[in-house]
């Protein structure tokens, strides 16, 4: 019986946490949201307004090169790597441990 409540209790414990963290990210997130937005749009109306003058050709004659450096460096070699890393170590997981890391305990 001991058992039980213990089980129930962390159950119990556990979709409160989970809830909580839910509704923080979610508030978080729309605050964040608001103030990227909000500074895009006064971004925005300061240019039209003259505050802020831009170099569009200074910007796409630096974009051009950027563009022409990732052509030449292609991807980073590095990330095939780590995947294949990853997927070496997940095929000799066995399958109830695979399960846990995926859905949680």
């Amino acid at each position: 019986m001991y058992l039980i409540l213990v089980i129930v209790t962390q159950i119990i414990f556990e979709q409160y946490c989970y809830r909580l963290t839910g509704y923080m990210a979610m508030k978080i997130g729309k605050t964040v949201a608001t103030a990227v937005g909000g500074s895009l749009i006064l971004l925005q109306i300061a240019n039209h307004k003259g505050y802020i003058n831009i170099n569009w050709s200074k910007v796409n004659k630096d974009l051009e090169g950027a563009t022409k450096k990732l052509v030449q460096k292609g991807s980073d070699p590095s990330i095939p790597k780590m995947l294949d890393k990853v997927l070496f170590f997940i095929q000799f997981l066995p399958a109830p441990f695979f399960y846990i890391l995926i859905h949680g305990a």
